[in-house]
């Protein structure tokens, strides 16, 4: 049996505990044994992390201890999966650079808020990954990333949409979905059904990835969304999967 870890905590705004309950039964199902933590002392267990599968972060904002963020990477480069969502992955622990480091990309804005109507646009022939999606729109919060320049980009969503401090900047096509040649792979299409059903094409245990979504944790009522598996150094299965 594969094994996983989640932490759960941080900003209660973006539900860390039902986030992390869903992640959990999705893992389940894919015959992992999950243990839930409300504290990141587990990570101060060297040992036990390398133990594990999986990592799964909700943790949104807060602060991590050095020691810590360096037994992640020390786990993830010993082939550990590391996944999350939204703000529990890619705006977890602002003040610590080395995590920003592990997963490819920091949360630094929304313009305009909630409830802006934005397009995901697929790379197409980008990965496997994204074989088979097309286009789709998107009504959330339209996250502006700062992202690693060594990353491969699989989806983009067009900047700017709304009046903000960045509207006299020239357009940019921010990275939603990518992945990297240092076995990480991250999305921000920011759809709950989405995020979960990547958790559902997992790699083999132990194989060199990582995983950060940066989309809201509850998709729109009524929004039905297909899943993207993200995977690292393996080539990935194609999964898609339709959650209402």
């Amino acid at each position: 049996m594969k094994h996983a870890w989640i932490v759960q905590g941080g900003w209660d705004g973006h539900e860390p505990v039902l986030t992390s309950r869903r992640f959990a039964r999705l893992l389940e199902k894919h015959d992992y044994e999950v243990r839930i933590f409300d504290t990141l002392d587990c990570l101060g267990d060297l040992d036990a992390l390398m133990e594990q599968d999986l990592l799964v972060a909700c943790w949104t904002m807060g602060e991590i201890k050095r020691e810590y963020t360096v037994n992640v990477s020390k786990a993830v480069g010993a082939g550990m999966g590391l996944a999350g969502c939204h703000g529990g992955m890619c705006d977890s622990f602002r003040q610590d650079t080395e995590w920003q480091f592990i997963t490819g990309g920091q949360w630094v804005s929304h313009p305009g808020g909630d409830g802006i109507n934005y397009t995901v646009n697929i790379r197409h022939g980008s990965s496997p990954i994204v074989e088979g999606l097309e286009d789709f729109p998107v009504c959330s919060e339209h996250y502006y990333l700062h992202v690693d320049p060594a990353i491969e980009v699989l989806a983009t969503t067009r900047f700017p949409i709304v009046p903000y401090y960045h509207i006299s900047n020239k357009p940019v096509d921010m990275p939603v979905v990518w992945t990297s040649s240092g076995a990480t792979a991250g999305c921000s299409t920011p759809l709950w059904a989405i995020m979960t059903t990547c958790l559902t094409s997992l790699p083999p245990p132990k194989s060199s990835w990582s995983a950060a979504w940066s989309g809201p944790e509850r998709a729109k009522p009524g929004r039905r969304s297909t899943g993207l598996p993200l995977t690292g150094s393996k080539t990935p299965r194609k999964c898609i999967e339709v959650i209402s």
